[in-house]
């Protein structure tokens, strides 16, 4: 495992530009890139520090390990990673075409598959917040402290990860699983309880049984949130 890291006497001209703050670190910017400071020293973190190893289109991995006055473990004080320009899931403009969203939102399952079977991902506390939708119209996760890479079982790994990602966005979209059409409400389950179903697919059926219902095209996310009304 090859980590890119650098040594600092002061954290100074890391913390200029504050834009966040989670459970485990405050994030701020600098230029292209974002500086995430662990509010303490991670638990396990060569998990962490393995994740720089990944590459990715559609995850925002740490890049370079930042430490104060000395290279070790205990003088740990964040991480450099890509700064990602976009809106979080709860933020998407309404207006856009929803069907083209279920086709970006499935190439992140392709990316997620890639990376369970390739590089051993498991995901762990995706929420809207860190799931964000750039401008070039591309999901993107951003902050990756909650994926672990180890060998286990594949197939589980990815039904996992595919639940991960139905419960944060099948709920935005979509809202809770009491729904009056039968037939949606079997896939939404079947993907956030089961991980038998793709988020994009139960998107796109559900598109069709309000396309049915209403005899009207669904074009946008507005569109689908309103139909999705009709048959609760």
């Amino acid at each position: 495992m090859n980590e890119k890291y650098r040594v600092v006497n002061s954290l100074e001209g890391l913390t200029k530009e504050y834009i966040g703050e989670g459970q485990v670190g405050t994030c701020y910017r600098i230029d292209k890139k974002v500086f995430k400071k662990f509010k303490a020293v991670p638990r396990f973190p060569g998990l962490i520090i393995a994740l720089s190893n990944l590459h990715s289109d559609y995850f925002a991995f740490p890049e370079e390990f930042v430490y104060l006055d000395v290279y070790d473990i205990k003088a740990l004080q964040g991480y450099l990673m890509e700064y990602v320009n976009g809106c979080d899931l709860n933020s998407i403009d309404e207006m856009v075409n929803i069907k083209e969203l279920c086709v970006t939102l499935d190439d992140l399952e392709k990316e997620m598959r890639l990376l369970t079977e390739r590089d051993n991902l498991l995901v762990k506390d995706l929420h809207p917040n860190n799931l964000l939708f750039t401008e070039d119209k591309k999901f993107k996760v951003i902050d990756t402290d909650f994926c672990v890479t180890y060998p286990d079982d594949i197939v589980y790994m990815y039904r996992e990860n595919m639940k991960e990602l139905g419960n944060c966005v099948l709920p935005v979209f979509m809202g809770d699983g009491n729904i009056g059409n039968d037939r949606v409400r079997y896939l939404y389950n079947l993907c956030c309880l089961d991980a038998k179903a793709k988020p994009s697919i139960v998107i796109n059926e559900a598109i069709k049984e309000i396309e049915d219902y209403t005899k009207e095209e669904i074009v946008t996310l507005h569109d689908f949130k309103e139909g999705m009304k009709l048959i609760r």
